[in-house]
């Protein structure tokens, strides 16, 4: 275990927790978002669903 490993468990959990990349970036103090993307990774089972829910809203103009 290392202190790079527990910081991207923490931000991997935050983001799957809450859905904000923000609050990752914040929370590792990065000065940028795209920083703190490499941290957070997306469930594949849950992109699977959002892209499904997105499918089934409706459809609005």
């Amino acid at each position: 275990m290392t202190p790079h490993v527990l910081r991207h468990t923490f931000a991997t959990r935050l983001y799957n927790a809450t859905g904000d990349l923000r609050l990752v970036q914040v929370a590792l103090r990065h000065a940028h978002v795209t920083t703190a993307e490499i941290y957070a990774q997306v469930d594949p089972k849950r992109l699977e669903m959002a892209v499904r829910s997105a499918e089934m809203a409706p459809k609005t103009l």
